[in-house]
């Protein structure tokens, strides 16, 4: 008697493309995408949104950036301060990116390749939702990628959040592959490119955590390695500031001062008033004076700290800045609760969710507006292409995912 093979089930569209084994997700073409999207990038820098001083911390990072190629190393002055010598008030690593293109071609060309840096960054999202979820998330998130307004925006400003965010994706990318492939080499590179990210904007400390955390459980020696590697890289710079400021500094000396206008709601301006004041004390000594100030007015009046911190995570979560950025970000959050509510697709998210989920908990504790939340908006990116997704496998139909 013969007996009939069983069938197989369909695989739901629904359910996330699953290629076990090496090289799940593979099949996005990174390299080629990321070249396609570097020109696009260095063009609209360049030619389209090149306002390279349209914040003023811009003239502070290319003046360190000036001191470097100098040889005065990673000490600059702000006018306001006068003839006071600053060795960590900002993180060195952006001025350091930004020195050898100063002096090739100056600001054009320093912000004609920031912003192919910004396009290659978008190939890396397609990527890593690629190796979640499958070939379709990975084009999908891509294109949310490509058609993210502050992307662009920021590219054409001399601001660390673009060689911040490319860092940030590019270490997230290389942990998912050392996990897959039990890499400790993959995990070495991911640590040091996350301090690298540390010594670009301080958040990367949660960067660290989030990728560390998510290792431990499924690559213990490769979470170990990471952070290793992460320690050994950022090492130097609290070495150097002891040795110039006498002081142990791990990251930079603004923090106190982000953090008191942060949690107190007093304007920025009044603490660089207050600074101009107090120039005497050095630059460790003011930050120590903004870090007391805070705790005093947090044990004071805890109700309007707390509530600022409240209100800073709400903002981190829910732009409503308006204008053309806020709508395409608040149509990927609506896809992303669709994700979120796909138990299959929610699955996925954990690596990109808890990246941002850190560095929303370290950022509601400072300052929170659209350029301190944009490094991290690839992960809505990624959950927003999940979402559409999960729409395309209930409608099942393609124009649904168009």
């Amino acid at each position: 008697m013969s007996t009939a093979a069983p069938a197989t089930p369909p695989r739901s569209a629904e359910t996330p493309d699953r290629k076990h084994g090496r090289g799940a997700g593979a099949g996005f073409p990174l390299v080629r995408a990321g070249l396609a999207a570097a020109l696009l990038g260095a063009f609209l820098a360049w030619r389209v949104t090149f306002d390279p001083y349209a914040n003023p911390d811009a003239r502070a990072f290319e003046s360190l950036a000036r001191s470097f190629l100098a040889g005065r190393g990673l000490v600059y002055r702000e006018p306001l301060l006068g003839a006071l010598d600053l060795f960590a008030f900002r993180s060195p690593m952006y001025a350091i990116f930004l020195a050898p293109r100063l002096a090739l071609g100056g600001v054009p060309l320093a912000m004609a390749v920031q912003g192919a840096l910004a396009g290659f960054a978008t190939a890396f999202v397609g990527a890593v939702a690629a190796r979640l979820g499958g070939r379709r998330a990975g084009w999908i998130a891509w294109g949310i990628a490509l058609v993210w307004p502050a992307t662009w925006i920021l590219a054409g400003q001399m601001m660390s959040e673009t060689l911040y965010t490319a860092l940030v994706l590019a270490s997230t990318w290389l942990a998912l592959e050392a996990a897959e492939r039990r890499s400790g080499v993959r995990a070495g590179i991911a640590g040091g490119l996350a301090a690298a990210a540390i010594l670009t904007r301080p958040t990367g400390v949660a960067l660290v955590v989030a990728l560390v955390a998510w290792l431990a459980r499924r690559f213990p020696r490769g979470a170990v390695v990471l952070f290793a590697a992460a320690v050994l890289a950022w090492a130097p710079w609290p070495l150097r500031n002891a040795t110039r400021l006498h002081a142990f500094v791990p990251l930079l000396t603004n923090g106190g001062l982000n953090a008191w206008t942060g949690n107190t709601g007093v304007p920025v301006g009044e603490g660089w008033k207050w600074m101009r004041d107090h120039a005497h004390l050095g630059e460790v000594g003011m930050d120590r004076a903004f870090w007391a100030r805070t705790i005093e007015t947090a044990r004071a009046r805890p109700g309007l700290v707390g509530g600022r911190i409240a209100r800073k995570a709400v903002a981190f979560v829910v732009p409503l800045e308006g204008g053309v950025a806020s709508i395409v970000e608040l149509a990927a959050l609506a896809l992303a609760l669709v994700a979120l509510a796909t138990p299959a697709w929610r699955a996925r998210l954990a690596l990109p969710g808890l990246v941002w989920a850190a560095h929303g908990a370290v950022t509601a504790l400072s300052v929170v507006d659209a350029r301190y939340r944009y490094p991290t908006e690839w992960a809505v990116a990624i959950a927003a292409a999940f979402g559409t997704c999960a729409l395309a496998g209930r409608a099942r139909s393609r124009k649904v995912a168009a």
